[in-house]
């Protein structure tokens, strides 16, 4: 499991894409803590909204392997960027 902290400073809401490249074989859940919603959009990608003012907003992301995946070395690398919106 991993934990990323959001803040958001302005007076306005924030949005933001979560874009996570997942190997098949591996499933990703993402929750969203606190004052940030979040929406999944497909399999890898979420929207985010990051409440006005809010200090250490925090979105979990769950990792999994399915079943029948056999031990190796997976990546999981992904990006989040603003939006207007």
């Amino acid at each position: 499991m991993l934990i990323l902290t959001l803040d958001n400073l302005s007076d306005a809401d924030a949005n933001a894409t979560l874009t996570l490249k997942v190997p098949y074989g591996i499933d990703v859940e993402v929750q969203a803590i606190g004052s940030v919603d979040e929406v999944e959009l497909s399999r890898d990608v979420w929207l985010l909204r990051i409440r006005e003012f809010l200090k250490e907003g925090k979105v979990r992301i769950i990792i999994e392997s399915k079943d029948n995946v056999k031990p190796e070395y997976f990546e999981i690398t992904g990006e989040i960027v603003q939006i207007t919106g």
